[in-house]
């Protein structure tokens, strides 16, 4: 090893306090990592030290001038990423979207991917690319982007070197990447692991949930824990369950004006408050119907000990750095994609790899809930390690159609050149070694995608130049390339069909249920078990005698969220979480906004009042409460505080005020002498929510408008 590489392996021993080399450092520097300029995959247990292994090399290749992009799942991770990394600020340039200057660049691979496409000239300059969480190529989403992030750094011919805790086919991986690889035993982890079951089996089935919750609350050895459930409602119900029989803890009043601080509102939605009730005793419950600001809150509470039990899905499993002491699979089976499926062990690993927090504990406990009997069979294959074989996901219809999309997009509208990217997929390298009957032909493969979407409406055939997207495909594409959503492109399809069925661009009721039902990030999640009775006999009306998530949604987005009624009712009159509405808006904008634009493609008319009622959604107000909601820091409360103090005091003796809510503070402006102290004072002083930063905000906004 030349005395330069030695010096790097010294300096980063010496920032990061260590005196001696970990095995997988050990073992990653005796494979050539420093060496040599081949790729590399790192395979090694959580916390064994990977990380640091990838540091050696970002701080060889930094020292000598090059370019480095870290490559992470999750925006949540590249914020952990970019404090862990911190410390190389000092002689070089960090950052996550500074292509160009930036010696090293934290991103996702969906990001990375989207820029390698569009904008090659800012990528290609990189010498080296580490891949964090690289075993995420088993999960469908994550799978697929990295899966095209991994194929642009290949044809950019950047040096790849791969993190991953655990994974099956690694001769595989290593000859599509043509990469040394390195594996770390188990035995090497930090933490030491202990794996077993808590088998309910024998007990009576009515008697199952009570005896496991006696042993969450009583194993305080064992604490902090998460049990991972399969659904939103069992980790709810299962914390409020456990709280039974746990104590208060901390100050009431301090938590609860945390949670209100939080939301902005001092009146919690039932969620909210059942959320409340469990943290009083030391337990929550995490999954997407709560606000996003509160999950950031449950996590930080779990870091810093406040959280005993915690009750979560399985999204959980990726993403931040999320140290327990203990990780128990309260559920072998999971409903995906309309059916029912065994838990995978690549992701019952993923979770165990939580448990063991290093330089806290000398011990981490993974464990598996035994239910029945088919739950034994289920347990001995997780509890074993068997992991399923990785496939590419490319291989899936819809997201192979989607990457023609982005590429044709991309301006790689040629077959030859559509080709050439597919050709360095883990897809085609798995699909030419498949020993069957009929041999894989990725040409005729392509052939088969395009002429489907040319048939659907969303490519065109244009000859020797090769492909061109259609409106409709021009609107998808630039959807997923901006948003990196996963929905289906039928979801796309329906959007085009209503438009054409509509023959204009216009924002109804049949619209946003549509949108409902195919676009999952548009819906509210319905409450489990309960029943509106006026939304039931709204849609038996309408012929539908059990109405689905999408269609009480709708009902909520359209009738409550857009009337401003407070979150609190909505969920408490149309029984949808309402905790996250704020989001579920801000999906429905952007897909209206991507409707506005195919419409505009296909020059059809819009609606005027298009604009006006996306902006109710996107705010959820009614239409004379727009201007104050787009006021930064009016939320939707403050503004519907302003309303009511409007109606019972401006629009009653003396005053008698007519017109929109903006004329009839226009006019109370105007009688009074366009004082502005007066108005400050009298919105200041008036509605409950209306402080004085707001109050002169609201004023301005007067002044303006009758200038």
């Amino acid at each position: 090893m030349a005395a330069e590489d030695q010096s790097i392996i010294e300096e980063l021993m010496k920032i990061k306090g260590i005196t001696t080399l970990w095995p997988a450092q050990k073992m990653a520097i005796d494979a050539g990592l420093l060496t040599s300029d081949r790729n590399f995959v790192v395979i090694a247990p959580t916390a064994s030290g990977k990380t640091l292994t990838a540091e050696f090399v970002m701080l060889q290749t930094l020292s000598k001038g090059g370019k480095v992009v870290y490559l992470v799942p999750s925006t949540a991770l590249v914020n952990d990423k970019e404090t862990e990394f911190s410390y190389l600020q000092s002689k070089y340039r960090v950052s996550r979207k500074d292509w160009l200057d930036s010696d090293l660049v934290i991103t996702t691979f969906e990001f990375f991917y989207k820029m390698a496409l569009l904008n090659r000239r800012s990528v290609e300059n990189f010498t080296l690319a580490v891949i964090d969480e690289f075993h995420v190529l088993y999960d469908q989403t994550r799978g697929f982007n990295l899966e095209k992030a991994l194929t642009m750094l290949k044809e950019l011919k950047i040096r790849i070197v791969c993190l991953s805790a655990t994974f099956e086919d690694k001769e595989e991986i290593r000859e599509w990447l043509n990469a040394n690889l390195v594996v770390v035993p188990e035995s090497e982890r930090k933490v030491p692991l202990e794996k077993g079951s808590i088998n309910l089996a024998s007990v009576a089935s009515r008697e199952r949930m009570t005896k496991f919750y006696t042993l969450l609350a009583s194993a305080q050895d064992k604490h902090p824990m998460i049990v991972f459930c399969s659904t939103r409602d069992r980790t709810r119900s299962r914390a409020l369950a456990l709280c039974n029989s746990m104590q208060p803890v901390g100050d009431p009043s301090k938590l609860r004006g945390q949670i209100e601080g939080i939301v902005s509102r001092t009146t919690l939605t039932s969620l909210e408050e059942q959320l409340y009730s469990c943290l009083r005793k030391g337990a929550a419950f995490h999954h997407s119907g709560l606000d996003e600001r509160l999950r950031k809150m449950i996590e930080d509470k779990f870091k810093n000990k406040e959280i005993k039990v915690l009750f979560a899905t399985t999204g959980l499993a990726f993403g931040i750095n999320f140290p327990a002491r203990t990780v128990i699979l309260s559920d072998l089976t999971i409903y995906q994609e309309n059916e029912t499926k065994d838990v995978e062990t690549y992701l019952f690993l993923q979770m165990a790899g939580r448990a063991g927090r290093p330089k806290f504990d000398d011990k981490g406990f993974a464990y598996v809930v035994i239910d029945d009997s088919a739950d034994v069979f289920r347990s001995k294959k997780l509890l074993q390690g068997t992991l399923e074989r990785a496939f590419s996901h490319i291989m899936l219809d819809d997201l192979f159609k989607k990457a023609i999309l982005e590429l044709i997009f991309a301006r790689r509208s040629r077959e030859d050149q559509i080709i050439s990217f597919f050709e360095n997929t883990f897809y085609n390298f798995q699909s030419t070694r498949i020993k069957s009957l009929v041999e894989f032909n990725l040409k005729e493969k392509l052939g088969h995608s395009l002429k489907e979407m040319i048939d659907e409406g969303f490519v065109e055939y244009m000859g020797a130049p090769g492909y061109k997207l259609t409106d409709l495909g021009y609107v998808t594409a630039q959807f997923l390339l901006e948003t990196f959503k996963t929905y289906t492109l039928d979801a796309f399809l329906t959007l085009n069909d209503y438009l054409e069925g509509s023959g204009e661009a216009k924002i109804d009721f049949d619209l946003i249920l549509e949108l409902s039902k195919k676009f999952e990030g548009t819906r509210a999640f319905k409450i489990p078990r309960e029943q509106s009775e006026e939304i039931e006999d709204f849609y038996n009306n309408r012929g539908v005698e059990k109405p689905s998530h999408a269609e009480y949604s709708a009902y909520a987005i359209f009738n409550g969220w857009m009337e401003n009624r407070p979150k609190h009712e909505i969920e408490q009159d149309f029984k949808v979480y309402a905790s996250t509405l704020d989001s579920v808006a801000n999906e429905l904008s952007k897909i209206l906004e991507a409707y506005k634009n195919l419409a505009s493609k296909k020059r059809k008319r819009i609606d005027p009042k298009f604009d006006i009622l996306k902006d109710r959604i996107s705010h959820g107000v009614k239409e004379e409460q727009i201007p104050f909601a787009k006021l930064k820091g009016l939320s939707r409360d403050s503004v519907r505080e302003l309303s009511t103090w409007c109606n019972a005091v401006l629009r009653r003796p003396p005053f008698n005020y007519t017109g929109s809510l903006i004329e009839v503070l226009t006019k109370l402006y105007q009688d009074k002498g366009r004082d502005d102290n007066f108005l400050l004072t009298k919105l200041a002083n008036g509605p409950a929510m209306i402080g004085p930063k707001k109050a002169q905000k609201i004023v301005n906004l007067i002044k303006d408008s009758i200038r």
